[in-house]
């Protein structure tokens, strides 16, 4: 799914297309009319390894992926529990240097509603003015067992290249953009699961999600 188009094919409820987001008492009317709305916690964890992600693989997982993409991306939903294990394994990494610790996004919001996290910054390259980020954007449908959530994750980071072109005392550097984490997914989440993705386009990326829904009311 292109990440362009990832969030873009949600259809809200009209009462949420044009309620402005700043009118708090029409919200708080919105909900006695139509009820509370639900929500739910997602905290992430982006990690870019410096070890090969097979070998990476090969410590954790016994199982396939549930979905292999065509870019290299693997995605495995696991238990709060597997989960809570590899981030301790990627944490201790980041310790010995294998592994750097790029952003931890962490949203609240409600059902149906879109969120977004972004940390930006713009440098100079020989392209002009670019920006490196990690941006991601989120859309929740949360049920009573299960969160159907659509996401996208976009990882640049500029990198430096020693030109081969002799210009008086030696070669110049020459800083560039480049993408090394881009998708977009629609995850099926049950209760007390998450993710973990995998990439390994460019430069291998590693993605913790924990979806934390609301308790279920007996």
């Amino acid at each position: 799914m292109p990440v362009s188009d990832a969030l873009a094919e949600h259809k809200l409820l009209l009462t949420d297309r044009w309620i402005p987001a700043s009118w708090g008492w029409l919200w708080q009317l919105r909900d006695q009319l139509l009820g509370q709305r639900k929500t739910i916690g997602i905290d992430s964890l982006i990690f870019s390894l410096k070890i090969a992600p097979e070998a990476f693989i090969a410590a954790d997982f016994q199982g396939e992926p549930g979905f292999v993409g065509t870019n290299g991306l693997r995605i495995w939903m696991l238990s709060d529990f597997e989960l809570n294990a590899i981030e301790q394994r990627l944490e201790g990494m980041v310790k010995t240097g294998n592994v750097e610790k790029i952003s931890s996004p962490r949203f609240v919001t409600g059902d149906g509603i879109e969120a977004q996290a972004s940390v930006a910054d713009s440098i100079a390259t020989i392209n002009g003015q670019q920006k490196v980020s990690v941006t991601m954007s989120i859309f929740p449908r949360i049920y009573a067992d299960s969160t159907d959530l659509t996401v996208a994750i976009t990882y640049t980071e500029s990198t430096t290249n020693q030109s081969a072109v002799t210009v008086g005392l030696g070669g110049i550097h020459m800083i560039q953009v480049r993408t090394n984490l881009e998708f977009a997914a629609r995850l099926q989440i049950p209760r007390g699961s998450g993710a973990f993705l995998l990439g390994s386009n460019r430069k291998p990326t590693a993605v913790i999600l924990f979806a934390k829904l609301p308790p279920v009311n007996k």
